[in-house]
């Protein structure tokens, strides 16, 4: 698959790559902050309780270019009993701004029995307290 469109910016769908690997990067550090009977709990092996892509967005501010180098930040900003909310934003070395935002649902998966399932008490906490500071009143999550 090709990276640029005729005009030489990077697709669209190469921002919901590097959303996505920024996403996993940053749930794999948060889960491995928790306490270790907690990290269990969520295995990310298809089996048992994870977490499911259930929303993502993205807005592009500015074309990005090939080769380029970014930065993906994600953000903790809700949570509720069977998901939460993130925020992303992606920063171009080359440009030195800026590129894309946007914002991502996770769920809480019950793999074996093939539906949505809460998060336990303890997750919820330990979610809680690593919510950014700058997390606004609740949306409409």
């Amino acid at each position: 698959m090709d990276v640029q469109d005729p005009n030489d910016h990077v697709t669209n769908t190469v921002y919901f790559k590097w959303a996505e690997a920024g996403r996993l990067w940053f749930i794999a550090a948060l889960f491995a902050s928790f306490p270790v009977h907690l990290q269990k709990e969520f295995r990310g092996n298809g089996a048992g309780k994870g977490l499911i892509l259930g929303f993502l967005s993205n807005t592009y501010l500015r074309p990005t270019f090939w080769p380029d180098t970014v930065l993906v930040a994600h953000k903790l900003v809700e949570v509720k009993e069977r998901k939460f909310k993130m925020e992303f934003m992606i920063y171009s070395y080359a440009q030195q701004l800026q590129v894309g935002k946007g914002d991502a649902i996770l769920a809480a998966y019950d793999y074996d029995a093939l539906t949505s399932c809460a998060l336990s008490p303890e997750i919820i906490s330990e979610l809680r307290a690593r919510l950014s500071p700058s997390a606004a009143a609740p949306s409409k999550l």
